[in-house]
């Protein structure tokens, strides 16, 4: 029988995808602090979905970054974001009762559902949300199988290994993929974590379709 659009996603049981970015204060998520979360739900084609707000806030790093020797050394664009959100942002437990507030109000999940995500080298993104939320919390909100477009893009280059072809994704960057998947924009634009979220969507899309081909 044919599978219609209608039908597409019914292996996730429930649960709703989402596109997630963090950007953070470093690398340590033991010592280092997320100043920046999006998320955005995606639909059955892998687009932004119309019908729920994207969660987008800045968080205020409750460490003091400034004084750390590491904050001279990161680009002026990264210490500016990090200025803003110390100057503007929430501080980090009013930024967990908004996001528990938009699950609730705008996702609407249904009970025992959670979002599955979709990062690019997931595995970074969290480590920070469950420093930031709580192992618990964490568990209770994110489905465990995640979706990486890092990981899809290794698998892609170790399938056209195997079969003597050229490697199509030879520098694993978010930015660096897309171009390769012929997904153009401005560098100065990533590392905003709206930004790269329609970013890894739109590259998760991509390879999926290079999958198909």
């Amino acid at each position: 029988m044919a599978i219609t659009p209608k039908d597409w996603m019914t292996h996730l049981n429930g649960h709703v995808m989402c596109a997630i970015d963090v950007e953070t204060t470093g690398l340590d998520p033991d010592n280092d602090a997320i100043y920046q979360i999006a998320i955005i739900p995606l639909d059955a084609k892998l687009e932004i979905r119309t019908d729920v707000s994207p969660f987008d806030i800045w968080i205020k790093p409750e460490l003091k970054v400034t004084e750390s020797p590491e904050f001279g050394k990161l680009p002026y664009g990264s210490r500016d974001k990090i200025m803003k959100a110390i100057e503007s942002g929430f501080d980090a437990f009013r930024a967990v009762e908004l996001f528990e507030n938009w699950l609730k109000n705008s996702l609407k999940l249904h009970e025992n559902k959670r979002i599955t995500p979709l990062g690019h080298n997931y595995a970074f993104d969290r480590d920070f949300l469950s420093r930031w939320l709580g192992p618990m919390s964490y568990n209770h909100y994110f489905d465990s199988r995640y979706r990486d477009s890092l990981l899809a893009g290794s698998y892609l280059n170790d399938r056209a290994d195997f079969q003597a072809e050229a490697i199509p994704y030879t520098k694993g960057g978010l930015a660096q993929m897309c171009k390769a998947a012929g997904i153009h924009e401005d560098k100065e634009n990533f590392h905003d974590a709206m930004f790269d979220c329609w970013m890894t969507a739109r590259l998760y899309k991509a390879l999926c379709k290079e999958y198909m081909a």
